[in-house]
């Protein structure tokens, strides 16, 4: 099978959406090595991409930004090819291609975006509907693409493993950390979706959060924010609330490892990695009562309401106290068997084409 994956983002952008172009190109490599696997790329990274996949094909795309490059450079550099494009999010304009759709947030809960987001990412809809073949992370987020992109085909759902780099990494505190034996940890992008504002004010609620155990905050900025009201300020000014910023693999390790649970109260997501990643160090969970987080991570975590503040500080008590442990779980998914289900849809289509 010859492949053409989007590596657009490879070197920087969305985190979530460089973390899985990386791990399905690596383990595509290593689980099929005889197929032809090329990486479609920024022209200007091109070195960093062949220094850490050398024996791979290249495709240097110019256009920007990305929609533009995956709908009409990527298909003009492969028409004279029999290479089948796998894009994500923006579906290439071609008569063979592929799509994996990361979320359709922005047309279900349109008040979580600015308006050039929801502006650039309607391009997700228009172009998907020319795509041979659709895959989603979660069932939740498989249902949501076919209400709201309705001649969309039905996606496949392939699920999404945890960060090889981070599983690996050796741990380390970060040197930004305050010197504190105990906290507790929220992750991810901070914009209005992931519902920061809640999470600080049921932690200033809670009688576990203070300066010598604060909660710890990891993300960066990203899309529309949260506001940061006086109270809330006064917390993180006394060290009760800690914003981290960006955390290397080697440090998100460690604040994982070390943590006395991670609260993930986003309003929606298309997959949600963090708590697959806490739970792979059996780290407690207080997460939100909505399908996905619960198709995702099974009955082990605190389920809460994320708009009920009372209920979340009342979640982390339960953690500070030590009356909840993960019981169960869902086993965390290789990503060589994301790579089969995506290989094996990719040929199935392929042979129905023929037919």
């Amino acid at each position: 099978m010859r492949i053409a994956l989007d590596a657009y983002w490879w070197v920087s952008g969305p985190p979530s959406g460089r973390l899985v172009v990386i791990e399905l190109a690596r383990a595509w490599s290593k689980t099929f090595p005889d197929d032809d696997l090329g990486l479609a790329v920024r022209s200007r990274d091109q070195d960093a991409v062949k220094q850490a996949m050398p024996s791979v094909t290249l495709i240097p795309l110019r256009l920007f930004p990305h929609a533009l490059a995956m709908a009409v450079e990527l298909p003009w550099r492969l028409r004279n090819t029999d290479r089948l494009a796998i894009t994500q999010n923006f579906a290439a304009l071609s008569k063979n291609s592929a799509v994996f759709i990361q979320d359709v947030l922005f047309l279900s809960n349109p008040e979580w975006f600015s308006n050039v987001e929801r502006a650039y990412l309607s391009l997700i809809g228009k172009l998907v509907r020319k795509s041979t073949t659709v895959f989603a992370s979660s069932h939740s987020e498989a249902a949501r693409i076919s209400r709201f992109i309705r001649r969309a085909k039905a996606p496949t759902v392939v699920g999404l493993g945890m960060s090889t780099g981070l599983a690996t990494a050796a741990p380390t505190r970060p040197g930004r950390l305050p010197p504190v034996n105990s906290y507790f940890l929220s992750v991810g992008r901070l914009n209005a979706r992931k519902n920061l504002g809640r999470v600080i004010d049921a932690a200033i609620l809670s009688s576990a959060i203070r300066p010598d155990c604060p909660l710890v905050i990891v993300g960066e900025e990203n899309g529309l924010s949260y506001e940061t009201d006086p109270i809330a300020q006064l917390e993180i000014d006394n060290g009760s609330v800690v914003f981290l910023g960006r955390a290397t693999d080697s440090e998100l390790r460690w604040l994982y490892e070390h943590s006395l649970g991670l609260l993930y109260l986003s309003l929606d997501e298309g997959f949600g990695l963090p708590p697959v990643e806490a739970a792979a160090f059996g780290i407690p969970l207080v997460l939100s009562e909505n399908a996905v987080m619960r198709e995702v991570n099974g009955s082990g975590p605190i389920y809460v309401d994320p708009f009920d503040v009372n209920a979340i500080a009342a979640a982390i008590d339960v953690l500070r106290a030590g009356g909840q442990r993960l019981q169960t779980h869902s086993p965390i998914r290789e990503w060589a068997d994301v790579v089969r289900t995506i290989r094996a849809k990719l040929a199935e289509t392929s042979t129905e084409s023929v037919q």
